[in-house]
């Protein structure tokens, strides 16, 4: 797009001649977001196309694809003969790429998805020949504590921020709970700069507010820089490089300015003296948009990527490194590529318009479509890793699988798999099962798949013990079963196990008992509805609606346990109409709670919820809430909260601005007044006086309002959404005996003593055991454990294989000093080294003995022998 000639009178240097600052020339790449992904691929090859002619001709000296590599693999999709022309750029060091794969959402994806995400995204730009990153992250909706701890992990020392705060000086260390610091710009008035090519501006007004730009910079510049530097974005969302002439006028009005790109200006940065240190997280919204609604849209979009994520990471990841150690060498090809394809689909759901649910219905679906992927993949070969293992066991034992990080006693659901005659079960079955083809198919290429050579899949839940960590145990299947396992009471109004004793009043109160302390929760759960106004970005409660308390129309039996190893009721609750609460109109709410054996918590399940209000789960504390504690990627968050704040009592936001919200995200855990929720899935928390708000679903029409009585400005553009408040029946998950996708899960228990519990709660019930019955010939009663570790206030954030190269394994410290720990190896191992997050080695440890400081991060390859790689 072409701007208008100035005047040459308008084009002289202005007072300021830019010495000091830098501009980059830009694009930001959101991949799919008002249009779905593929037609903006069509566009982005048309920007990238006039790229390289500018870059070529040196009309333009430099540009920036934006900071992830996935930009490079849609334009060559699109234009595979353009690949030299780009590599003799990037060699030049004329295009800038990289250290993203997709620029991601922080807060809604988690700390492994953002390292496998650097690591792919770094390896793919080595491969280009760049190498000098810097952690840009231009738009992301605020910023996790642990950004740095990441970046530092891949030796980047450097990050560019803009939204989540609203520093003094543009200039500023960040600074992670672990001690980690990056060097960080703030860009002072955001990326979006395009006055120079925006048709609807005069040439004066161009010119005015770029000036104005400049005068921001400057004015932003740390006190002990003497040239008052800067950096200016020229680039904007979707556009191409900025047009020649508007370039002329910008070097004609600032002729000292420096063309450089983010990382070289970064890393050409002179030490200064003055600069603030911030720590924490970053979520600021005084000077940016923070766009907090984006937690809780389209819910069923995280519950997936959650689900999905703890399946790769916690599952399969641990039980296909079983398959290298435990197996003979040979016996099971380690399925590199596939599990790459895995996490390449999952990671295309990350950027901040996919994961956050504020883009078109369009690339929702494809977002729903690229998760069932990633679980077809990741089921496929959990299959074959568990029939692979199988073999360690005889037809009459279980085989028992522990991904976990302490040794594991509890329940299992175990499958086993019979004729579809019905032959006699080996254990007390539950009464239904499920025809399928026999496995064979999956390992045999030569089965066909006859219809009479079937299976019956029947479920059921056995009681095992002692499991060890990282490994496996073999038990005989008649031990499987515990009769007369006390713990769970099948009377209508009470559940009990060795942890929790519960009581359902007739009036729908949930009264527990935390049996270790004596503690009393009274009046626990409560469900309430919000008429909401708002939009993809923003909550917008309408104060002319009260907030409507569920009416509790009583507990019902709920599938007990046969053999008393878990109990559980449901709930049914009842909404009267917002609009008119005398009308015969309702909506229904129906939630089963349930207590398991061995399990320290209580297990929530809401299967059906109104689907145009605003639902949440909310827990009475007993007192106001003035803190919470939630799990970050590796630590624990302290946020403050004022808890008699409400949107509604400060609205409306002025022009521009946005209320502040008593909401905040959650990864899997959060804690205030000795409580404790754990959710599946569930993003975003609200803090209501004594109360802790679960959001179960918030429904909207529009991309984006043009204002909101929250936020005094429009996020995106107004366009009509038709599938915002529906739930995809998607099976990715495993609530109780119901798979569908819409069922929402939590869990509550009394906050534990020690971190380390938490994390263990977490792990137990999003699911970290399996079971699978043997195949093999000859009885092993050897357990094994890939590693364990001697303190427990050490637990891991990932356990994978490197084929050729050995284990790895993630740990984070997640207390305040430092700890040392020893391991114990259960395959042959040469040597532990202690890597970068790129797994490339640091050093060696003397005595496998590792040292962690407060809060910290470290990776650990156990190395296989020389010559017996697999």
């Amino acid at each position: 797009m072409s701007v208008h000639k100035l005047p040459a009178t308008e084009t002289k240097p202005a007072a300021d001649t830019g010495e000091g600052l830098s501009v980059y020339y830009h694009t930001h790449w959101d991949r799919e977001w008002y249009l779905p992904f593929r037609a903006f691929q069509v566009r982005l090859a048309e920007v990238v196309d006039e790229m390289l002619e500018r870059l070529e001709t040196g009309a333009l000296p430099c540009f920036m694809l934006d900071g992830q590599t996935v930009v490079l693999e849609d334009y060559l999709e699109l234009r595979p003969e353009n690949r030299d022309r780009l590599k003799t750029l990037i060699d030049a060091g004329k295009l800038s790429i990289g250290p993203w794969y997709v620029a991601p959402d922080e807060f809604l994806v988690s700390g492994e998805s953002l390292i496998r995400n650097l690591q792919r995204g770094i390896r793919q730009a080595r491969a280009w020949g760049c190498t000098q990153f810097t952690g840009y992250l231009p738009d992301t909706f605020g910023h996790s504590a642990d950004m740095p701890t990441i970046f530092q992990g891949f030796g980047i020392d450097s990050a560019i921020v803009w939204r989540g705060l609203n520093p003094k000086n543009s200039i500023l260390n960040w600074q992670s709970p672990s001690g980690a610091t990056v060097k960080t710009l703030h860009l002072t008035d955001g990326y979006f700069q395009m006055m120079l090519d925006d048709w609807t501006l005069t040439p004066e007004h161009r010119l005015e507010a770029l000036d104005n730009l400049v005068r921001k910079i400057r004015a932003a510049s740390p006190p002990s820089s003497k040239e008052k530097i800067g950096l200016l974005p020229m680039g904007a969302d979707h556009m191409g490089p900025l047009p020649g002439e508007a370039r002329e006028i910008l070097m004609a009005r600032y002729p000292k300015l420096n063309e450089t790109t983010p990382e070289k200006f970064m890393a050409a940065l002179p030490e200064l003296s003055d600069l603030e240190t911030v720590t924490g997280e970053l979520m600021d919204n005084s000077a940016a948009f923070l766009l907090p609604g984006v937690w809780s849209s389209r819910m069923y979009l995280k519950q997936a990527n959650r689900r999905l994520e703890h399946l790769l990471t916690r599952k399969l990841e641990p039980l296909l490194a079983m398959t290298q150690a435990f197996l003979p060498p040979g016996s099971f090809r380690y399925p590199t590529h596939e599990l790459d394809l895995a996490w390449k689909l999952l990671l295309l759901n990350h950027p901040h318009d996919s994961i956050c649910g504020c883009s078109v219905d369009e690339v929702h679906r494809e977002n729903m479509s690229r998760f069932e992927q990633v679980e077809q993949i990741a089921d496929a070969l959990k299959v074959r890793a568990e029939h692979a293992l199988s073999a360690l066991g005889s037809e009459d034992e279980w085989v028992i699988f522990n991904a976990g990080d302490t040794p594991y006693t509890g329940i299992v659901h175990a499958v086993e798999k019979l004729p579809d005659h019905d032959a006699p079960a080996s254990v007390q079955q539950k009464p239904s099962g499920q025809i399928e083809l026999q496995d064979a198919y999956l390992f045999d290429p030569h089965r066909i798949p006859l219809s009479h050579l079937t299976h019956l899949k029947r479920q059921t839940s056995i009681w095992v013990e002692n499991i060890p960590a990282k490994g496996y145990k073999i038990i005989p299947k008649t031990e499987g079963v515990k009769p007369g396992l006390s713990s769970a009471s099948n009377a209508l109004e009470h559940l009990e196990n060795e942890y929790l004793s519960v009581l359902i009043g007739n009036d729908g109160k949930v009264t527990v008992t935390d049996k270790h302390s004596g503690n009393v929760y009274e009046d626990l759960l409560k469900i309430r509805a919000i008429t909401d106004a708002g939009d993809s970005y923003n909550s917008d409660p309408v104060p002319e609606y009260p907030i409507l308390k569920a009416t509790f129309f009583g507990p019902f039996p709920a599938g007990d346990d046969s053999e008393s190893l878990s109990a559980g009721r449901l709930l049914l609750y009842r909404f009267t109409d917002p609009k008119n609460p005398k009308s015969e109109n309702y909506r229904d709410c129906l939630a089963c709670v349930y207590l398991m054996t061995g399990r320290p918590y209580l297990g929530i399940s809401f299967m059906d919820i109104p689907k145009d209000l605003k639902v949440q789960a909310c827990f009475s504390t007993g007192q106001p809430i003035k803190n919470v504690m939630a799990e970050t990627h590796f630590y624990r968050a302290q946020r403050d909260y004022n808890p008699d704040y409400r949107e509604q009592d400060q609205s409306p936001a002025g022009s521009f601005k946005e209320l502040k919200s008593n909401t905040g995200p959650i990864q899997r855990f959060i804690s205030a007044n000795n409580q404790t929720i754990i959710t599946e899935g569930l993003t975003e928390y609200e803090i209501s006086q004594k109360e802790i708000c679960i959001t179960l679903t918030r429904p909207f029409g529009k991309l984006s309002k043009k204002q909101l009585r929250t936020r005094g400005a429009p996020a995106g553009p107004p366009l009509s959404l038709k599938e915002a408040t529906s739930f995809p029946t998607i099976a990715l998950g495993r609530p109780l005996q119901n798979e569908l996708q819409k069922d929402l899960n939590l869990a509550w228990m009394p906050t534990p003593e020690t971190p380390a519990q938490l994390y263990e709660a977490a792990g137990r019930f999003y699911g970290n055991v399996g079971a699978i019955s043997g195949t093999g010939t000859q009885k092993t009663a050897e357990p094994k454990s890939l590693t364990s570790w001697d303190n427990p206030a050490l637990v891991s954030s990932a356990c994978y294989w490197l084929p050729n190269r050995g284990l790895v394994l993630r740990l984070i410290n997640t207390t305040d000093r430092e700890l040392s720990t020893a391991f114990t190896v259960g395959f042959k191992h040469h040597s532990i080294h202690e890597t970068n997050m790129l797994e490339e080695i640091q050093r060696t440890l003397a005595d496998d003995t590792v040292t962690l400081g407060p809060r910290g991060v470290k990776t650990l390859l156990f190395a296989l022998p020389p010559q017996t790689g697999v």
